[in-house]
């Protein structure tokens, strides 16, 4: 496994207050790691992706992050350095002021 999808598989967990839970997806073999929330929340249905990582070349891009503790972070505690990190969702004019990596 790739170290994208290392860092986004201890995001597995039931959790018991909402009754959801929460998958973490790869395909490496065309560089696609997700998180996947399922399940309910109280009265309301959740269906939500709040992590969604791509392996673009030699680097990692992050095109969404709805998290609280960033997987950025766990992306550099798998190793990957700062500069091989690309926040997608922040637009091009704005990438060389966020010490990641610019596409």
């Amino acid at each position: 496994m790739t170290p994208a999808g290392e860092a986004i598989l201890d995001r597995s967990v039931l959790d018991d207050r909402t009754s959801h839970l929460t998958i973490p997806l790869h395909a490496d073999r065309i560089g696609q790691y997700l998180v996947l929330d399922l399940g309910w929340n109280g009265d309301k249905y959740l269906h939500a992706t709040p992590i969604h990582l791509s392996a673009i070349g030699d680097k990692v891009w992050v095109q969404y992050d709805d998290t609280e503790e960033s997987v950025v972070t766990d992306l550099m505690e798998a190793g990957i350095p700062r500069e091989n990190i690309v926040l997608g969702f922040r637009h091009p004019k704005l990438g060389q002021h966020t010490g990641f990596a610019v596409a």
